[in-house]
């Protein structure tokens, strides 16, 4: 659900969604214990995925949003995954 705002196209309100739905994802998915078994090749199909939701005809802008809430969670995913196996604290993901 959108964060209501009386100022439209919000920077805060929006990347407070972002941070909303990244918090569901790690309650759903299981946090960075899941995340790391992931590489690279596995965030960009989930973007990608998402993203060619938004996109679907008919165009439905309430799934377009929605999906791009939920690309850019996984975008910030990715980046919190790629930060960790840089600095050695994931051992489980390997970039393929």
């Amino acid at each position: 659900m959108p964060i209501v705002t009386d100022k439209p196209g919000d920077i805060e309100a929006a990347l407070e969604e972002v941070r909303i739905e990244r918090a569901y994802q790690d309650r759903k998915w299981g946090g960075p214990q899941h995340d790391d078994t992931h590489n690279s090749h596995d965030w960009i199909a989930y973007i990608v995925r998402y993203a060619g939701r938004a996109v679907m005809w008919p165009f439905n802008p309430h799934v377009f949003r929605r999906s791009m809430v939920k690309v850019a969670a996984l975008a910030v995913a990715a980046i919190q995954w790629e930060d960790r196996r840089k600095h050695g604290s994931n051992a489980e993901a390997q970039d393929a």
